[in-house]
């Protein structure tokens, strides 16, 4: 994680599920959607937060916590 990008590591055995992760913006916009095990997004300067939705091939799901851009902390 960077001022500039969120980027994520995905821990998958070899040939184990494919991801997709969908990058979510406010009101559920999706930003982005990137494909792999090491998927990343560069920050416009117009998000307010951003937040991943990871779904594997095994329909297995997770959400980060949201990055919110004023660097605020979410409890």
């Amino acid at each position: 994680m960077s001022d500039k990008e969120m980027t994520l590591e995905i821990d998958s055995p070899e040939n184990g599920p494919r991801y997709l992760t969908r990058f979510i913006g406010q009101d559920g916009e999706v930003l982005a959607a990137v494909a792999g095990l090491t998927p990343s997004y560069r920050f416009t300067g117009s998000e307010i937060y951003v937040r991943a939705s990871i779904i594997g091939s095994n329909d297995k799901r997770a959400w980060s916590q949201p990055v919110f851009r004023d660097k605020r902390d979410v409890e």
